[in-house]
């Protein structure tokens, strides 16, 4: 993981759905974010970044929520409210190390 953002006004999609919609970069190196224990997994509900970053990303989170605290505790939330909440973004950088050619190979 290169970076990571929070972007204002929801969505459904990485790509903005208007130009009001602002970008903020949490602010840590990527050293920070990849050190110690991370998991981003789109298959399940759970990202796990290291506790060294809970300041910089609940600010941010603060910030691009129009004041609204982060939280880890269950709520509720209406499809609106939800949909309104800050989209997390994360910057991946691609692997430069040669894959393994086996997985290459196509068969017929």
């Amino acid at each position: 993981v290169k970076a990571i953002y929070v972007r204002s006004g929801g969505g459904e999609s990485a790509l903005a759905e208007s130009e009001e919609q602002v970008v903020k970069n949490i602010g840590a190196s990527a050293s920070s974010i990849n050190y110690g224990n991370i998991i981003v997994d789109s298959g399940t509900t759970d990202t796990y970044l290291p506790g060294t970053l809970y300041e910089s990303f609940s600010g941010a989170w603060k910030e691009m929520s129009g004041g609204r605290s982060y939280s880890n505790s269950p709520m509720e939330l209406s499809h609106d409210e939800l949909l309104g909440l800050p989209t997390v973004l994360f910057q991946l950088e691609a692997h430069t190390d040669s894959m393994d050619h086996r997985i290459l190979e196509v068969s017929n």
